[in-house]
């Protein structure tokens, strides 16, 4: 850091993942730039404020180093799973044995700018819009999307796609892509067994289930007309998409790793600390608490 930065500088998180990082790695390890500088260890880097590694890499960590644990099925319940701070996997089981000090792989950035839109809300803007009540969006694999009541549902061009996702009253999905962008948007969602299993959802709680074209139709019909029921789906669902999404599971890995960025003598506000916080709880670019908090964070940076 140059004299009179207020730029803050980034951790280093230290790489112990062997010749190759797991394919699965890739989109938590792209997702960390923002917030610490992944890299292979390295003694001309410096000691790594912590260490993300594999069971093979392991022993490559310095010592009493915080350690995040890249761990397969074979790792659970060995000494390494057991110490690691955090044990991250793309292996729902393992992820679930770890409790809570489990974090999901992500597979892809889904979040981003989507806000859940939940039923009550949902059923105002179609009110507004004058969109019928049980309205539903159904993706037809490899031919594209239809919108409408049950039983009259007509082709929905690609671009509007979202925006319907954000009001419908459910939507039938059974690609994993698009399963998440749907559960993003806080949509009431209907999909694959298969489906549910390669995202990590399970069913009931976040989606509902059915294996024929005609099972997920009616399944969908019953959520236009059970708000109770959509609602629990709606918000158990984003939560779904959140641990899947690149950037929420490389915040949510800073945040319990304790790895913010170091913050120099007189850091621009948002401190970095702050700024990790409202991301994690979803908080809009463009909120009114952002801009309270820069000015609070602006007055602090400049106390005596």
């Amino acid at each position: 850091m140059t004299g009179g930065s207020s730029e803050p500088v980034l951790p280093l998180l230290g790489l112990a993942l062997t010749r190759r990082p797991p394919a699965a790695a890739l989109p938590l390890l792209v997702g960390l730039h923002e917030w610490c500088l992944p890299a292979t260890l390295d003694p001309a880097a410096g000691t790594p404020r912590a260490v993300l590694a594999t069971a093979e890499g392991l022993h490559l960590a310095p010592p009493g180093v915080t350690v995040a644990f890249w761990a397969e099925a074979a790792d659970v319940g060995s000494d390494a799973f057991k110490a690691a701070t955090v044990v991250v996997s793309d292996d729902p089981a393992v992820v679930d044995a770890a409790g809570e000090r489990g974090l999901t792989a992500p597979t892809g950035r889904y979040v981003g700018n989507r806000r859940p839109v939940p039923p009550f809300v949902r059923e105002r803007l179609r009110r507004e819009r004058d969109i019928a009540a049980d309205a539903m969006l159904e993706r037809h694999e490899g031919d594209g999307w239809s919108f409408g009541r049950p039983g009259a549902m007509k082709p929905l061009a690609n671009d509007l796609v979202e925006t319907a996702m954000g009001a419908v009253a459910a939507v039938i999905v059974t690609e994993p892509g698009w399963l998440l962008r749907s559960l993003a948007w806080g949509a009431p969602t209907v999909t694959s067994a298969a489906a549910a299993a390669a995202v990590g959802a399970i069913a009931p709680r976040e989606v509902i289930v059915g294996e024929t074209i005609r099972a997920r139709m009616a399944a969908a019909t019953a959520l236009t007309t059970d708000p109770l029921e959509a609602a629990r789906l709606s918000w158990a669902g984003y939560r779904r998409a959140e641990r899947m999404d690149a950037v929420r599971a490389a915040m949510t890995l800073i945040d319990r790793l304790g790895l913010l960025p170091l913050e120099p003598p007189r850091p621009a506000p948002p401190l970095p600390s702050i700024e990790l916080e409202l991301r994690l709880l979803g908080t809009p670019g463009d909120a009114h608490v952002r801009t309270r908090l820069t000015e609070a964070t602006a007055r602090l940076a400049t106390a005596p």
